[in-house]
């Protein structure tokens, strides 16, 4: 590359069009080991040729509407792949951590768990940036080495005049995955997490200060006395000759406003297969069956006689 002097920043021609979106699933335990990705592409149907290219074992998958985004459809059969690396048995079942995203929490989902020995746990909402181990120590390398093997490819003379398609795409991600996912990495997410070693004191509380302001009663709770203080995350009593004074005591940060009445249910961290969230999702599935059933039934037409008949 030829550039002046002094410049930091040299731009580049490359031959790349506006990019397309393609979710690549990991799957990892807390030995450094890993499954083979599951990955979504936007397209109603696959090439055979795209598992090939791909690390050995992967999955690769469309959906009808071609979005590139994960789907109940696309989890459940994520969940095959999966069922199939980790084998779950009765004797020896498997815990698997995962966030609260939609497509994860469906009746067909959590029928296939418990039937194949597989333990749902959610992550608490809005906290997968501190507890999923994918996201402290996987994903971010994974990205980097994903550009890279992109600007390689861009920038290779042979290249020249050639448009990046998503048919380059598992080609990349073949590049890029081993250099991600491996043990060093996958452990250290386990431990910067306190999941495995467990670490209850691994997070520290300011980490938790910046929902402090939209973290607001909901309308029930507003009409109630004031709240007390929640207890802290944390087991440590500081030592009273040592003990520190937040800012916090000295100017008290900015709090929103109470929330409006909202329909929206409260998430929490919970076991998915556990017979009384299955009860919910099998109540609402019924709930939706009953007004689509109402909504499909011919209404009636009513004839009103004439105020005034012909002579």
């Amino acid at each position: 590359m030829i550039a002046e002097k002094g410049v930091k920043r040299v731009g580049t021609a490359v031959s790349q069009e506006k990019g397309c979106l393609v979710t690549v699933c990991g799957t990892i335990n807390a030995m450094g080991g890993f499954i083979p990705p599951f990955c979504i592409f936007p397209r109603v149907n696959t090439q055979p040729l795209w598992e090939e290219v791909l690390p050995i074992g992967s999955k690769a998958e469309g959906h009808a509407k071609a979005s590139g985004w994960m789907t109940g459809d696309n989890f459940l059969n994520y969940l095959k792949h999966f069922h199939k690396y980790a084998r779950p048995s009765k004797e020896l079942p498997v815990l698997l951590l995962l966030d609260n995203h939609a497509s994860h929490v469906s009746l067909a989902v959590i029928n296939y768990c418990k039937e194949n020995d597989i333990v749902l746990l959610s992550f608490p909402p809005h906290c997968s940036h501190e507890l999923q181990p994918l996201d402290q120590t996987v994903y971010g390398p994974l990205k980097t080495f994903f550009n890279a093997a992109a600007d390689k490819w861009m920038r290779n003379p042979s290249n020249a005049g050639k448009v990046m398609t998503i048919h380059n795409i598992p080609i990349l991600i073949a590049e890029a995955f081993p250099k991600a996912f491996t043990p060093t990495n996958i452990i250290a997410g386990f431990e910067s997490t306190g999941i495995q070693p467990l670490n209850r004191e691994r997070i520290p509380e300011h980490r938790y200060l910046p929902s402090y302001v939209s973290d607001r009663p909901e309308p029930a709770e507003s009409a109630m006395e004031p709240q007390q203080p929640e207890p802290s995350c944390s087991t440590h009593t500081p030592d009273e000759s040592t003990a520190i004074i937040s800012p916090h005591v000295i100017r008290p940060f900015a709090k929103a406003a109470p929330r409006s009445k909202t329909s929206k249910k409260k998430v929490t961290s919970q076991v998915l297969t556990l017979t009384p969230v299955k009860r919910l999702l099998e109540e609402s599935a019924a709930a939706k069956s009953k007004n689509k059933a109402e909504k499909s039934q011919p209404r009636c037409k009513i004839n009103f006689p004439c105020q005034y008949p012909a002579p």
